[in-house]
């Protein structure tokens, strides 16, 4: 019984994981940047979206490697630009780097939001505890041993 417990938790930890994505959002000032940090394992998909700008936006998602500098463009390789007031980008990112979303050209406060999907610690957590529970649910059942040896005689 508790491999099967074992067994459907693990499904709906990987399901809650792998279904629902992580979100946010943040208004970004004009010459401003948000930094944006990888959570999944190995990288994940991201998608980037603002609105409120001008005709003459310009937006730029920046890889920043490790850490973000500082002064925003010293240095920096850009991953995907856009333009327009409103509009979408959709990238892939690795984890343990920081990407910088940046308003390039344009004077309006940006509305921006991202939703990224990636095997997140959680996801791992349920394949382990799912396949903890197979383990258990396959194992065969425990038998009495028979003899005099059990009687607790002695041979």
């Amino acid at each position: 019984m508790i491999g099967i417990v074992l067994l459907v938790i693990g499904i709906l930890l990987f399901a809650v994981a792998a279904v629902l994505p992580q979100t946010g959002s943040q208004t970004i000032p004009a010459g401003a940047g948000w930094e944006l940090t990888p959570t999944a394992i190995g990288g994940e998909a991201l998608t980037l979206s603002w609105s409120n700008g001008g005709s003459g936006t310009n937006v730029t998602l920046y890889d920043c490697g490790s850490t973000c500098p500082a002064t925003i463009g010293s240095g920096l390789s850009s991953v995907a630009t856009g333009h327009g007031g409103s509009g979408s980008l959709s990238v892939s990112v690795d984890s343990g780097h920081q990407y910088l979303f940046v308003e390039t050209a344009g004077t309006a406060t940006l509305s921006a939001s991202y939703s990224a999907v990636g095997l997140t610690v959680l996801g791992v957590i349920g394949i382990v505890v799912a396949a903890l529970g197979t383990v258990i649910v396959l194992l065969p059942p425990k038998r009495e041993a028979r003899g005099s040896m059990a009687d607790g005689e002695s041979a």
